[in-house]
């Protein structure tokens, strides 16, 4: 919840002149992490049980709930300077690694039993 608020903050003082409502975006930001939390754990549990379909399915539910505030600032904000591209393409990627290592992880114990 301390990543939320920070970007919450972040979007109220920089993006919110650019017309992205820091209210929609923190209602979205909180809401998304259900989504997010529960997709990621089941793509753990379905990789470790070998079930394809349900890491399929799972991932795309923590996909949409991972990139869904990233994509209200996207298709909200008007006129939005490139570097907020940038900034928001370079978490993202960071993101992305830093969860596949984690997960990588998480399984390969899980199989192992420990």
């Amino acid at each position: 919840m301390l990543y939320a608020a920070l970007r919450i903050v972040l979007i109220t003082l920089f993006l919110e002149k650019y017309g992205v409502n820091p209210w929609i975006f923190g209602v979205i930001e909180v809401s998304s992490s259900i989504p997010y939390a529960i997709g990621s754990a089941r793509f753990v549990t379905a990789l470790v049980d070998g079930d394809n379909h349900g890491a399929r399915v799972s991932a795309m539910v923590g996909l949409l709930g991972f990139v869904a505030p990233d994509a209200y600032i996207l298709l909200s904000g008007t006129h939005v300077p490139g570097y907020v591209y940038v900034v928001i393409g370079t978490v993202i990627v960071i993101s992305v690694f830093t969860a596949f290592f984690s997960i990588r992880s998480k399984v390969r114990s899980a199989r192992t039993g420990g």
